[in-house]
């Protein structure tokens, strides 16, 4: 438990901060910029991440490797780095040749590009940084760069720069960490030989197309509403996911620790059954209770923290937070999956969500409008976990339903119980009422969790003998 529960403190902590930092940035920008100009952004934002995921493919590629006793860890970075570099070579004059299909947006060339080359090499160095046993240093990275961010961006946008505000400081942010990432990463990069590209390779050549599947997964939605409706439309849902960002806190993190001990546990001809049992229980701690503070007062979260103008994300919220529980779980199952060394598995998921979340997206965007998006996004949540539950079952038997679990959900209840009355006796009139009533139903929740759960109780022990004896 020492390293891991240690490596996952660190990713919670580097979270938070990177929460607050960003949810305090996003609720600026989005009454500054408006619907109209916040969409744009991530737009432009999601067409990037989009473009970069065969590097980060390949960077995931060098995790599983370094992951593993034999790494050759100076070929494996540069292997990496060298991928990067020629991808950025290849990619970005072609952008400013042909321009980006289907994106409507003034000024995308350059704003693309921008973005790309700054955010590519710190991305890139974050899943290294993970394989090499720190998999909770890279959140921790990321804090350091929304605060960058958040400043850079604060002072364009305030000196009239909008959108073009919003893109460079996140590319000036993103750089501004590079030398940090290089310093934790504590390896120096090597040439590759041949042998080692051929290794990373074998992975990568599953891990990269699934990477730009997954990442289209995740930013289709945004894509689509800008696409079909508006960029009004895509502001909209994207505000609904910054209030649900907290949900990821510890999955995330847990997620990594997962992929890099089962393939140090299978490399070893181990058993990691423990390890993904105790992923699978502890990874919604989070997602739990926010989808049932969704449930007691979806509207007045939203409206309160963003505005009125951004009532229509309130009626989004209910469903996300319903997709955002199985997407903590899936992360889990996925993450044992590529620890068995079985990418390959990972992308026929990933390109199975896609094509059933795109489909099901136009067709229900035409019949129910944004919240046709939403419905499409839960169905395809849903779908993913269960095929995912059902392949990790296939590499290795485990309980789906830990005992942590469960109680989880009894607090969730609880809490749900005592929040939802008080909501509608209180009402939500401003930010003090807000926060009173997220404040009693995280005390309840905690409270109720610590007293019916023993793994939660041992854990938290075990975590800070580990804190304070290091």
């Amino acid at each position: 438990m020492s390293r891991f529960g240690i490596q996952v403190l660190k990713g919670f902590v580097g979270n938070i901060l990177t929460a607050v930092i960003g949810f305090v940035g996003s609720i600026v920008f989005a009454r500054v910029l408006g619907p109209t100009g916040y969409g744009a952004f991530y737009v432009i934002s999601a067409v990037v991440k989009l473009a970069d995921n065969p590097v980060k493919g390949f960077s995931t590629a060098g995790k599983k490797r370094l992951s593993e006793s034999d790494a050759r860890e100076s070929e494996i970075a540069g292997g990496a780095l060298l991928v990067g570099a020629l991808v950025t070579l290849v990619l970005c004059p072609l952008v400013l040749l042909f321009g980006i299909p289907f994106v409507d947006v003034e000024g995308e060339r350059n704003f693309f590009v921008i973005l790309f080359i700054g955010m590519l090499f710190f991305k890139l160095l974050q899943p290294l940084i993970a394989g090499s046993g720190k998999f909770g240093a890279p959140t921790l990275l990321d804090s350091g760069r929304s605060f960058f961010t958040i400043t850079f961006q604060l002072t364009l946008v305030l000196l009239g720069w909008g959108v073009g505000g919003m893109v460079v400081g996140l590319a000036l942010g993103s750089a501004v960490m590079l030398p940090f990432s290089f310093r934790v990463l504590g390896i120096q990069p090597a040439w590759p030989s041949l042998d080692v590209v051929r290794n990373m390779w074998e992975y990568a050549r599953w891990s990269m197309p699934k990477s730009v599947v997954g990442s289209a997964i995740s930013r289709m939605d945004v894509v689509l509403l800008s696409t079909v409706l508006t960029t009004g439309a895509a502001g909209q849902y994207r505000v609904a996911m910054n209030v649900l960002i907290p949900a990821t806190f510890v999955s995330g993190v847990i997620g990594s620790g997962v992929f890099i001990e089962t393939s140090e546990t299978v490399s070893q001809d181990e058993s990691p059954r423990e390890r993904i049992e105790l992923g699978i229980g502890f990874t919604s701690i989070l997602a739990i209770p926010i989808f049932f503070g969704a449930l007691a007062m979806p509207a007045d979260i939203v409206t309160t923290i963003y505005g009125n103008q951004y009532k229509v994300a309130g009626t989004l919220l209910i469903g996300l937070a319903a997709y955002k529980f199985f997407e903590t779980q899936s992360d889990q199952l996925l993450s044992a999956i590529s620890g068995f060394d079985r990418p390959d598995l990972r992308f026929y998921i990933s390109l199975g969500v896609l094509v059933t979340n795109v489909t099901l997206g136009i067709i229900l965007l035409s019949e129910i409008g944004i919240l046709g998006i939403v419905v499409a996004t839960l169905i395809t949540g849903a779908l993913r976990w269960l095929v995912s539950l059902y392949l990790t079952r296939q590499l290795i038997d485990f309980d789906i339903l830990p005992d942590p679990l469960r109680k989880q959900f009894a607090a969730g209840l609880i809490m749900l119980a005592v929040v939802l009355p008080l909501h509608r006796t209180v009402g939500v009139a401003w930010w003090g009422e807000l926060l009173a009533l997220v404040s009693v139903g995280a005390i309840v929740y905690g409270v109720v969790l610590l007293i019916i759960s023993s793994h939660l109780r041992v854990a938290l022990r075990s975590l800070a003998d580990q804190t304070f004896a290091g």
